[in-house]
């Protein structure tokens, strides 16, 4: 299975040196994440020629950029107006796909799961068909208000259309109470992409060294392979497991080995 990172890694690495980094180390993808001021310079301000110097760069490298990762917010409709900018910077760089999320529900209002669900969809389908129409897909992710895997299906049923799909990251569901039989029920033949980490049990964000927490990894990837999953297991960390000359080395190894025990 094919290893990447998001650039939460590397957030002060220029885009040659986060290519530099993955060569290096021996990933197969990058994950450049938009809206954080990270230094890779992808981001929807970009100019043209900056854009294609971008994907000549992943090109020549051999390095995939295998998802462009959003802070859009398909529960608010502001996302819906937002999202056609960074669907035409993912094809102009090369990556297949936008990492999106739901979001919380907003201040002041109260809202059911199932009301979440048909918002969410509803506003997905707002993009649908220009992400069909640009080749990209949309891959939301199991965080935040639809942190388990049965919503994410829910709202994935719903919209029924090709290019929106999942993004699994593996700890969410799993640290938040969903048995892990209910995840992947909820997301087979969903999943185009995932982060992928191990983590502490219990709620929040508790990403430890691949091996050193809860999250039933060899498991899930037995699923994806059952799955035919064809994308990647990236890490998107902060700063928890050190920096980037650390962490970026344990976590491609941790995965390897997990993806070669299971």
């Amino acid at each position: 299975m094919k290893v990447s990172f998001m650039t939460f890694a590397c957030p002060m690495f220029s885009l040659d040196e986060v290519l530099a980094a993955a060569k290096k180390y021996g990933y197969d993808g990058v994950e450049p994440r938009l809206d954080a001021k990270h230094n890779h310079g992808i981001e929807v301000t970009a100019p043209a020629a900056q854009r294609a110097e971008a994907r000549r760069k992943f090109a020549g490298s051999g390095v995939a950029c295998c998802c462009l990762a959003t802070s859009l917010q398909f529960i608010n409709d502001q996302a819906a107006t937002d999202a056609p900018a960074r669907i035409d910077l993912a094809a102009d760089v090369g990556a297949p796909g936008l990492r999106v999320f739901c979001g919380p529900i907003p201040k002041g209002q109260q809202m059911t799961i199932d009301e979440v669900v048909a918002r969410v969809a509803d506003n997905l389908m707002k993009v649908a068909n220009y992400a069909q129409q640009r080749k990209i897909e949309i891959w939301l992710e199991t965080h935040d208000t639809v942190r388990h895997g049965k919503p994410v299906g829910q709202i994935l049923d719903r919209c029924r259309h090709p290019f929106i799909a999942a993004n699994y990251d593996v700890m969410h569901p799993f640290c938040n109470g969903e048995p892990l039989e209910v995840t992947v029920k909820a997301l087979h033949g969903k999943v185009r992409h995932t982060h992928f980490h191990d983590a502490k049990a219990g709620g929040g964000v508790n990403i430890v060294n691949i091996g050193e927490g809860a999250v039933p990894l060899p498991q899930i990837i037995r699923f994806l392979r059952e799955e035919g999953f064809k994308g990647y297991l990236s890490g998107e960390w902060f700063d928890s497991l050190g920096p980037a000359d650390v962490a970026l080395p344990k976590f491609v190894a941790g995965v390897r080995a997990v993806v070669a025990y299971a």
